[in-house]
């Protein structure tokens, strides 16, 4: 009652466990390697839980790296904003990122409007610093570029390359060159 609890004061090599009805390592203290595991008798870290956990309130992660799914497992990751469930959203299995979107099917990263009102782009992008190039594309030319957005060729340059988009349920190029008009 108003008072400071110390165990081993005297920082003896001695581990400390607490059971629960159903665990025998609930709580365990790895006294020689200063770790506690939650559900662990073998904490690889300061702190190893075993089994899930809940954060209620603000976490705050200062210093270090985050890692998430270090081991590689199949395994989804998904971050959610108060209207959007699937804001951003890792696919484990098949190794995909969707943002607006749970099932990124259409490319490596997907993004999804998740808009039905249309009333927002679906990406927007801002360049601050104009000494920089806005997008950068590594990739080799399009030589299959047939059906062109534009049909003009009259661009003071050579074709380099072209971007493919699909409009419905075709597809069409972008053709890039060299200089400008």
């Amino acid at each position: 009652d108003g008072g400071t609890f110390v165990f081993n004061e005297s920082s003896a090599d001695l581990d400390f466990r607490i059971e629960s009805n159903g665990a025998e390592n609930m709580f365990f203290v790895d006294a020689g390697n200063d770790r506690i595991g939650i559900n662990n008798a073998s904490p690889s870290k300061t702190l190893d839980v075993t089994g899930t956990f809940k954060v209620s309130g603000d976490t705050d992660i200062d210093g270090g790296n985050f890692v998430f799914n270090q081991a590689g497992a199949s395994v989804d990751f998904t971050a959610e904003t108060n209207t959007l469930p699937f804001a951003f959203f890792i696919d484990g299995s098949a190794d995909k990122i969707g943002f607006g979107t749970n099932s990124p099917a259409n490319g490596l990263v997907e993004i999804n409007q998740a808009n039905t009102s249309g009333a927002i782009a679906c990406l927007s992008l801002d360049q601050d610093d104009q000494d920089q190039a806005f997008v950068h594309f590594d990739g080799t030319t399009g030589s299959g570029s047939t059906a062109s957005i534009s049909t003009s060729t009259d661009s003071g340059g050579s074709k380099v390359g072209a971007l493919k988009i699909k409009v419905g349920d075709d597809f069409r190029y972008i053709r890039i060159y060299d200089s400008a008009v």
